[in-house]
């Protein structure tokens, strides 16, 4: 089961107070009303704002789609947060030219015990795309749960950020590219999984990490530098991006939480092709 929303992701807007026990929901006009023990009525519904009134890359307050447990109250969109087996994701919601690209995008990862992790997703299914919880890290399905539906983002090309190495049960920092949303395991990396934990990237320190990726039509050229440290690498990705997503698609984020969690945000993000 993937948890989607949650009255405690942003309290201050949506918690529920005094919840009346017994007292079923009420549906009308497209809103849910539920009462309260609080002295108040609660109503959810669609907010004035489509995407949570933030702007980050396509020069619009509503250029960009949020799914699944994906939200912003203003500033950062945070993909998924301290809660259990979340999936988000965050696209573009105009496909775009992906022939020939240029991106740069500023996140931390934060939580003790931390997982699973963040990807950066090209995708030809649209905007609405997500993957499975865990693992799965929104982008596909998670590898280690036998019960998991087989989510997965199909036509896509994804670079993953992650926390936690699923099959080896361990916390880890790593790095690999993936596509047509196959598990974004060591065993499906396109080229091998990269260990950012061996080169002097640790994304389990809470500092924040900017990514440039520059793709020039025949390969994925990806700078990770680490904002306090000032450490950086530097990885190519070999790689036909147009042939699995299509020359124009959708392009942005997903992220996931497991049996660990953390908050997963993306600070900033430009995008131009």
């Amino acid at each position: 089961m993937v948890l989607l929303w949650h009255s405690h992701q942003n309290p201050g807007q949506d918690d529920v107070g005094k919840f009346a026990k017994f007292c079923c929901p009420t549906i009308a006009d497209g809103k849910v009303f539920l009462a309260t023990f609080s002295d108040k009525l609660r109503i959810y519904g669609p907010r004035a704002k489509l995407d949570g009134g933030y702007n980050l890359a396509f020069g619009g307050k509503t250029g960009l789609t949020l799914n699944g447990c994906a939200r912003s109250n203003g500033g950062a969109v945070r993909i998924a947060g301290m809660h259990l087996f979340q999936a988000g994701s965050v696209f573009g919601t105009q496909a775009v030219n992906v022939a020939k690209f240029t991106t740069a995008f500023r996140f931390p990862l934060q939580g003790a015990n931390s997982a699973d992790g963040i990807t950066f997703c090209v995708q030809g299914e649209g905007p609405r795309s997500l993957g499975g919880p865990g693992g799965g890290l929104g982008y596909g399905p998670d590898p280690i749960d036998p019960l998991d539906p087989g989510f997965k983002i199909t036509k896509s090309v994804g670079l993953k950020f992650a926390l936690f190495d699923s099959i080896a049960n361990q916390s880890r920092s790593l790095m690999g590219l993936y596509q047509n949303g196959n598990s974004p395991i060591g065993a499906n990396a396109i080229g091998g999984e990269v260990p950012l934990d061996t080169m002097g990237i640790n994304l389990h320190s809470g500092h924040q990490f900017l990514v440039t990726l520059t793709y020039d039509g025949t390969a994925i050229q990806a700078v990770v530098r680490d904002l306090t440290l000032q450490t950086q690498i530097n990885r190519a990705f070999p790689i036909d991006v147009p042939a699995i997503t299509g020359k124009t698609a959708f392009v942005g984020f997903t992220g996931s939480t497991g049996g660990l969690s953390a908050n997963l945000d993306i600070l900033s993000w430009q995008f131009t092709s």
